[in-house]
C-alpha cells in the first residue's frame, strides 16, 4: 500500500527574498509558510514536526492559522493515531505541541538536544529560535521513555528515513520518504526555499556554514538520485503539488 505524504501550512507571513539568503537575495516578497508534514499508511500515522501556537506566533510575528492537533483533525485524525513524531530540529516552529500527541515516540538528533540544553543557551542570540516550554515538553517525553535520540542517519521506519545535515542547527535532518516508486526528501529548514536550494546559500539563521554547504550537495545528490526535494518554507510548494480538495486546498497539498 502507497504512503500519502502531505503538506499542511499552519501559519504565514511574507518577507523579502533577500532576508532568506544569507547572501544574495532580491528585494521581492516572497510567501513563507510555516508548516508540518503527515504520512499515513494505513492506520499508521507518523508526523513530521508539531509546530507552535498562537501565543508563540502572535510574539513572533506570524499569521496564525492552525496548530498541529488542528492540522490532524483536518485529516480526521485522532491525537492517540499518532504513533512516531519525527522533530526536525528543535527551533519553536518546528518542535511545540509534542504534549498533544501522548502515544507517540518522538525522534530527534542528539546534537540538537545537547546544544540546545547545553552552556551556550546563556547567549540570547544562540537561544533565540527555541521555546523553554518546547524543551521541557522534550523532556517529559524523555520522562515517559518515549524519546529516542539518534545519532547520524538513522531508519525510522520501512519507508522513512533521516538524513543528518546539521547547518541550521547541529541536529537538523532532513526526512525521506518513500511511497511505491516515489521518494520525497523534505529539506525542512537545510533548505528554507527554493532560491536556497538553487543558489546553494543557507537562510541567515544557522548554526555552521561549512557544514550547510555540506548539506546542500547532500540534498542535490539525493535530488540526482531521483528524489523529490522538498523546502521548508517556501509558499510555491502550494503550487508546485497537487492540492488536497475541498477548504484544505487553501492550506494542504499531498506530496506523494
Amino acid at each position: 500500500m502507497p504512503h500519502e505524504l502531505y503538506q499542511v501550512v499552519i501559519g504565514r507571513r511574507e518577507l523579502p527574498e533577500r532576508n532568506c539568503m544569507l547572501r544574495g537575495g532580491s528585494d521581492a516578497l516572497v510567501h513563507f509558510t510555516y508548516s508540518l508534514w503527515i504520512v499515513v499508511h494505513g492506520s499508521a500515522v507518523t508526523l513530521i514536526d508539531t509546530g507552535f501556537d498562537a501565543e508563540t506566533a502572535a510574539r513572533r510575528g506570524i499569521h496564525f492559522e492552525r496548530t498541529a492537533l488542528d492540522a490532524i483533525h483536518e485529516f480526521d485524525i485522532a491525537a492517540n493515531d499518532v504513533t512516531t513524531v519525527v522533530l526536525s530540529h528543535l527551533h519553536f516552529d518546528h518542535a511545540g505541541g509534542l504534549d498533544a500527541f501522548p502515544q507517540a515516540t518522538v525522534y530527534l538528533q542528539q546534537a540538537d538536544l545537547d546544544f540546545y540544553t547545553g552552556p551556550f543557551m546563556r547567549f540570547p542570540l544562540c537561544a533565540s529560535a527555541i521555546e523553554a516550554t518546547h524543551l521541557a515538553a522534550i523532556e517529559r517525553v524523555r520522562s515517559d521513555g518515549r524519546l529516542v535520540l539518534l545519532s547520524g542517519d538513522s531508519n525510522i521506519e520501512e519507508h522513512i528515513r533521516v538524513h543528518h545535515l546539521g547547518g541550521h542547527t547541529p541536529g537538523t535532518q532532513a526526512v525521506e520518504v518513500r511511497s511505491g516508486k516515489t521518494t520525497t526528501v523534505l529539506a525542512s529548514d537545510a533548505a528554507h526555499l527554493y532560491a536556497n536550494l538553487d543558489h546553494q546559500v543557507p537562510f541567515p539563521v544557522l548554526h555552521d556554514v561549512p557544514t550547510s554547504c555540506l548539506a546542500f550537495e547532500r540534498l542535490e545528490r539525493l535530488s540526482a538520485e531521483g528524489a523529490a526535494v522538498v523546502p521548508g518554507h517556501d509558499g510555491a510548494v502550494m503550487d508546485r503539488f497537487e492540492r488536497v480538495a475541498g477548504q484544505r486546498a487553501q492550506y494542504a497539498v499531498r506530496l506523494a
